[in-house]
């Protein structure tokens, strides 16, 4: 996943219960974080990295859109193996 400044955090914060939440456990929930952003989303954040170990945050030193973020995620979590791959959005739910 990929945030910026323009999103809403309380989208964020649901978007993100909505993963950590579901009844799949085993996974790494890469969250880039793209650009400065305002207070608020960086509160959701380091509230849920605080709260679940499944978490990992990555900073860009400025905005480089969506392609780019997502490429260094990728770059980052293919390091790990995995079985699957999955990209959503920061006002994205993901149903159980």
């Amino acid at each position: 996943m990929a945030v910026y400044q323009a999103d809403n955090a309380k989208w964020l914060e649901e978007s993100i219960e909505s993963i950590t939440s579901q009844s799949y456990t085993d996974f790494l929930f890469i969250i880039v974080i793209d650009g400065p952003v305002p207070g608020s989303i960086t509160q959701v954040l380091n509230t849920a990295t605080m709260s679940d170990n499944r978490i990992v945050l990555a900073q860009n030193s400025h905005n480089m859109g969506l392609a780019s973020s997502m490429n260094s995620a990728i770059d980052f979590g293919l390091a790990f193996e995995p079985s699957f791959f999955v990209r959503m959005d920061a006002d994205d739910i993901s149903e159980q």
